[in-house]
């Protein structure tokens, strides 16, 4: 017992200065060779960087971020400019819709890909749980599938606060950033000012890359429009 008591206080002990130098500085050596930065799907997500697209509601952003997710976990070489470099690990985080709609949904995105219809995808589904009250389980499992790409839908759900707050804003890409270091989240459009993503300037500060997606009708229904506007440590694309 008295060795046990004794294992227990030098632990305990040394608890404050572990804590407190977790974060220290270090001396950084300049890349030198300039090695090209890793893209998991150009120009949309780069390792390292969180990815923000917003857009009004009905224009298939969910679509969307399944289809990123399918291409990348598969390696599917899409059409048009994407380019994917090869597969990675990948979690979906859903707040907004039920099980069954993402799997109906999945099954399009895999027909319309021409991967097996079969084919799943990794989803951590909390529908009516907002961001903050699934954080501790959304970390553990962070930590033990070591995802390379987390995807939210969507931003509204973080639970943080008003989203026009600042805080809000900063605690939620804190999070996002803790969870892994790429991450793409949905966003939306204010009621009638197409211009921006809704919500306080942070998120668009804390975020490397800014998409709009606008819907656009077409013959057989409607297609997408995606624009970067915003790109740190890469060259945001031209578009015509």
């Amino acid at each position: 017992v008295a060795v046990m008591a004794h294992a227990i206080n030098q632990v305990c002990a040394a608890i404050p200065d572990a804590w407190t130098t977790r974060f220290a500085a270090e001396e950084l050596t300049p890349d030198q060779t300039q090695t090209p930065q890793h893209w998991y799907l150009q120009p949309y997500l780069l390792r390292g960087a969180g990815t923000i697209a917003y857009a009004e509601p009905e224009a298939g952003k969910s679509y969307w971020l399944y289809v990123l997710a399918q291409t990348l976990r598969y390696g599917v070489e899409a059409h048009g400019p994407w380019s994917v470099s090869s597969p990675c690990r990948v979690l979906v985080i859903n707040l907004e819709r039920s099980e069954e709609s993402v799997k109906r949904r999945v099954w399009g995105v895999n027909r319309a890909l021409g991967l097996p219809l079969g084919s799943p995808m990794s989803v951590l589904t909390a529908r009516g749980q907002p961001l903050t009250a699934i954080a501790s389980s959304l970390l553990h499992r962070a930590r033990k599938d070591r995802p390379d790409v987390v995807f939210l839908d969507s931003l509204s759900r973080s639970g943080m606060g008003p989203l026009i707050e600042d805080q809000t804003a900063m605690s939620t890409v804190d999070l996002l950033n803790r969870v892994c270091d790429t991450w793409f989240a949905l966003g939306h459009m204010p009621r009638g000012d197409k211009s921006h993503l809704f919500g306080s300037v942070h998120f668009d500060a804390g975020a490397d890359l800014m998409v709009e997606v606008k819907r656009q009708a077409t013959d057989d229904g409607f297609g997408q429009l995606l624009k970067v506007v915003k790109a740190n440590d890469a060259v945001r694309p031209k578009f015509p």
